[in-house]
């Protein structure tokens, strides 16, 4: 099973979850020196320490907000502000 959850407040933005772990990956807007148009720059895998019995049911990103991601699981949410993650920002 996997998720896909775009952000609707940051479309370079996209989360990809599978039953365990969530990979967020920033893509570049358009066309730079360092990075083609469409290309990764960020990658960031959230581990949020499930039980054997419990996995991700959902992924989505809070309303208005750029850089929160909340994680449902079958036994808690939990939230994550990207914004305060060392060495991954993401940029508005």
């Amino acid at each position: 099973m996997f998720i896909f959850p775009g952000n609707p407040s940051n479309e370079e933005v996209l989360a990809v979850c599978g039953l365990k772990e969530c990979h967020v990956l920033v893509f570049a807007a358009s066309s730079a020196a360092a990075a083609p148009a469409g290309s990764v720059t960020q990658h960031l895998v959230l581990h949020p320490q499930l039980a054997t019995n419990n996995h991700i049911v959902r992924a989505l990103w809070l309303p208005a907000s750029p850089t929160m991601l909340a994680l449902i699981t079958a036994e808690f949410i939990k939230i994550y502000d990207l914004s305060k993650v060392r060495f991954f920002k993401i940029f508005l």
